[in-house]
């Protein structure tokens, strides 16, 4: 996205003026530790107040995966341990998450927290469960390769030959939408796809009953928002193995994911048939509603931990 420079100037002037009023602590939340981190590092300066400065970290970015993923990734990696080191404190998402960081920068974890990310769920997601098996395969979330689209055409042309009634629902948008509609086609499975488009979060928690199991194949994973999403409404998880996904099948005692890699396509046919027609336990969504319950307060803790600006 491209921002103005006045838009950036106005940015620049309004932090000053917060940071220099001094009515209130202030900690700089950086979103990522590039463009985020260089702005947050520049308001600082500027303000010439020594606020302290919280990395958030969503991607696994300590991974061989995360860097093989893209081109931007290989460019951006070097810089990381320079703004790790530079920051009061690092956000992440999982405790795999920081054991891949600790490869890369020791005794990081000194400085480090481990909230997940907040998943939003339907007051009434109880009435809203999945009851019954059906054969469809669902992806959900932002439409783009880094996800694993290669990957889950592969395994939809598989279960095509295995299952005549096989429905594919893509659910959500993004830059790589008409590329995998094209990739449906030359595999002749279009006509068995359904594109939903985005829907909102109510229009989202009356579909999951719909889908017999959902498909993660991103080969870098921090967390699996969209995977703990799923299981609390009771939706199984055909995935390929990431860090966090690989954390959530241990936590849940492998109830509920499935990992296809290096299966047969007759492995992957019975993984998929054994997955559509299961249910999720009641008790493990409950599990992932009462982990989520904390994580806004722990996020606020954090910065009220780290927020004793000094004046240099």
């Amino acid at each position: 996205e491209i921002i103005s420079g006045r838009t950036i100037v106005s940015f620049f002037k309004q932090g000053i003026k917060l940071i220099q009023s001094g009515e209130d602590p202030v900690v700089l939340v950086s979103g990522d530790p590039w463009e985020s981190f260089l702005a947050s590092l520049i308001l600082r300066k500027l303000s010439r107040a020594k606020c302290p400065i919280q990395v958030q970290l969503h991607a696994d970015v300590g991974s061989q995966a995360w860097r093989r993923l893209n081109w931007r990734n290989r460019v951006r990696s070097p810089f990381l341990p320079i703004a790790l080191k530079n920051a009061e404190q690092v956000r992440c998402v999982s405790r795999t998450q920081l054991e891949n960081l600790q490869q890369l920068i020791p005794n990081i974890e000194s400085r480090t927290v481990v909230i997940p990310v907040p998943i939003k769920i339907d007051l009434k997601w109880r009435e809203k469960r999945k009851i019954g098996g059906c054969e469809t395969l669902a992806i959900v979330g932002r439409i783009h390769k880094d996800r694993g689209l290669e990957e889950f055409v592969r395994v939809c042309k598989i279960l095509s030959l295995r299952f005549p009634r096989l429905n594919i629902l893509v659910v959500g948008e993004g830059p790589h939408k008409r590329w995998l509609s094209d990739k449906m086609a030359r595999a002749g499975i279009i006509d068995r796809t359904s594109f939903l488009g985005k829907k909102s979060q109510d229009e989202l928690s009356s579909s999951w009953k719909e889908f017999g199991c959902i498909a993660s194949f991103a080969p870098s994973e921090a967390y699996g928002r969209s995977a703990r999403e799923s299981l609390v409404y009771g939706v199984p998880v055909l995935a390929k193995h990431s860090s966090g996904l690989a954390q959530l099948h241990d936590q849940l005692s492998g109830r509920g994911i499935w990992f296809l890699d290096n299966l047969s396509d007759d492995e992957i046919g019975d993984s998929f048939r054994v997955a559509s027609e299961f249910i999720i336990p009641l008790k493990v969504s409950e599990s992932i509603i009462e982990e989520r319950g904390v994580l806004a307060e722990n996020l606020a803790k954090s910065w009220i931990g780290i927020s004793k600006p000094k004046v240099f």
